[in-house]
């Protein structure tokens, strides 16, 4: 079984997700059940898509990025509401100070 897999809740059999792609992470369904909204690669900024249940139509909606990027590592979850129009996530910084000493005897 693929790790992009559709499963049925009727019963019926389950199926690749076509449009997935390796490294995408679930969201949230839509409101109306047509669309997967994922987080794609771990890059940065963080590639926010929804994929077609049916087709596999990709769509990318969203490039995150906090607004001061200094020393952001990574994005981390990401939750969104169904119709998309909400969204939080949170982020990983790592920031250091670097000094320079001078005269030390």
């Amino acid at each position: 079984m693929s790790p992009r897999t559709v499963f049925s809740l009727a019963g019926d059999a389950a199926r690749p997700l076509v449009g997935a792609q390796g490294r995408d992470v679930p969201i949230v369904a839509s409101s109306d059940g047509e669309w997967l909204f994922v987080q794609g690669t771990s890059d940065l900024p963080a590639e926010i898509a929804r994929v077609h249940l049916r087709n596999g139509q990709r769509e990318v909606l969203l490039s995150l990025i906090p607004p001061d990027p200094a020393g952001t590592i990574d994005i981390l979850r990401v939750v969104m509401t169904p119709d998309a129009r909400a969204y939080a996530y949170t982020f990983v910084r790592a920031l250091s100070s670097l000094y320079l000493l001078e005269g030390l005897r």
